[in-house]
């Protein structure tokens, strides 16, 4: 999908923000891997578009609906969301807002000294991911936590290997909610919480059986 086809997305987006709340008024930032992206542009159209998903999330005003629209291809990164920021980030969606094609986006992250996950949401803060398939190739990450009363929405993702990590964290009074995800891959845990509430629906199994080492709470 070319960043023009990306930005032409506006039925399927207003469809998906009227459902998530942020509607109309959501200020919309354009992503794509570098080199097509450049964190030093304001990601403010496809010919602008950052590398990194944490510039459009800085960018985000605090307070404001912000959808994400990511072009296809495979990045490497982390995103943290904080302080009362309203952000969205979906992968490609037909006009009726369904999910066409999870691996278009593809968020791998490799072993480093900081075990981050790739999404993490606190402080009041919502994030919710929606279309895309989350991995890492290193040890102990998660693919999406949140703390301290944030909200987190986590749709239509395949979760790929989280080698002694998880899936979804949600502690210290946060809540996740989790529609119709796959797995491809061993975690952990797919799921953890701690003084935190993750909502769990219909789990979609892809090329591995369920089993202790992926479905353990």
């Amino acid at each position: 999908m070319s960043l023009a086809r990306s930005a032409a997305r506006p039925l399927a987006i207003f469809t998906l923000l009227a459902w998530w709340g942020g509607a109309a008024a959501a200020q919309r930032f354009f992503v794509a891997p570098s080199p097509r992206g450049n964190d030093l542009n304001d990601c403010s159209s496809p010919a602008m578009a950052c590398a990194t998903f944490q510039r459009a999330v800085d960018l985000c005003p605090v307070a404001h609906d912000c959808v994400i629209l990511p072009v296809p291809g495979i990045y490497s990164q982390t995103t943290n969301v904080t302080h009362y920021k309203h952000v969205l980030i979906v992968g490609p969606w037909d006009q009726r807002g369904v999910c066409i094609d999870r691996h278009a986006i593809n968020l791998e992250i490799e072993d480093g000294r900081k075990i981050d996950p790739i999404f993490w949401v606190q402080d009041h803060a919502t994030l919710r991911v929606a279309c895309m398939r989350l991995a890492s190739r290193g040890e102990g990450h998660c693919a999406f936590s949140a703390r301290q009363f944030a909200i987190g929405d986590v749709d239509d993702v395949d979760f790929g290997a989280f080698a002694g990590g998880c899936g979804v964290r949600a502690t210290e009074t946060s809540k996740v909610t989790i529609n119709n995800p796959g797995t491809v891959g061993i975690c952990r845990r797919l799921l953890s919480t701690s003084a935190g509430v993750v909502i769990f629906s219909s789990l979609k199994v892809i090329g591995s059986k369920p089993g202790p080492r992926n479905l353990s709470l």
